[in-house]
């Protein structure tokens, strides 16, 4: 028998619904943000995912900028837990979509806030937290964590962006 499962995986430089359908959660820790001025302005890049960017809906880089700030620097080294939302609506139709249904870093109680469910309808959500274990650092990064911590200005030797967040993460 065969096995068709490389088959029918979609082709796309983002995550999709159908990685999270099913009942699937997946907890990403963010590596890096990029912000463009495009239809999906928004690609969190995380521990894993190769060039795959998890691009959310404007609702949820609301709610991220709600939880975490607006100043995606910030969002670093936090992780947050996805799942698949059948209910999801794109141009009025169910489509499926990804949702957002935990935070690190923020009070363990979680936090209450409004949340956009459409367009102009509202409700208040408790955002539950939840815990991640760190991972320590590469042995590369750990001399140039200890440098950092001395004098931040030392990270300015590097050239790679997504790097430099790595190591602000362990900060």
């Amino acid at each position: 028998m065969a096995d068709v499962t490389l088959a029918i995986q979609p082709k796309s430089d983002q995550l999709n619904y159908d990685d999270v359908s099913g009942g699937k959660e997946l907890i990403i820790t963010i590596t890096g943000v990029n912000v463009t001025n495009s239809e999906q302005p928004v690609s969190i890049f995380y521990e894993g995912c190769g060039k795959k960017a998890y691009k959310p809906s404007k609702g949820m880089t609301r709610l991220i900028a709600d939880v975490w700030g607006a100043e995606t620097d910030n969002w670093i080294g936090k992780s947050i837990r996805l799942h698949g939302d059948a209910s999801v609506k794109w141009a009025g139709q169910e489509c499926g979509g990804i949702r957002i249904n935990g935070f690190t870093d923020i009070p363990k109680e979680g936090k209450k806030l409004f949340v956009t469910i459409s367009r102009g309808r509202r409700r208040q959500m408790l955002i539950p937290y939840f815990e991640v274990a760190k991972k320590l650092p590469d042995e590369n990064a750990q001399g140039w964590i200890d440098a950092a911590r001395k004098d931040i200005t030392v990270l300015d030797q590097l050239d790679d962006a997504q790097y430099v967040n790595y190591i602000k993460s362990f900060l």
